[in-house]
């Protein structure tokens, strides 16, 4: 059985790294996802990217395929 990891959350928002272990995926996946805006994601400046905890939950919740807002 695998094991769950825990990913510490500050403020409800999240980094590429932290949403990877969140969702148990690649960092790479997680840029390619934002790459194509299939996961909810905000830009600070021209190269941070950071994820609200909320909405990504949200978007799980909704189906996680029908996401492309950003």
């Amino acid at each position: 059985m695998a094991e769950l990891k825990t990913v510490e959350i500050v403020s409800g928002l999240m980094d590429v790294k932290q949403v990877a272990r969140y969702l148990n995926i690649r960092e790479s996946t997680v840029y390619k996802m934002t790459m194509l805006k299939e996961i909810p994601h905000h830009h600070i400046g021209t190269k941070l990217l950071r994820f609200m905890q909320e909405n990504i939950d949200k978007w799980l919740s909704e189906g996680a395929n029908n996401g492309k807002n950003h």
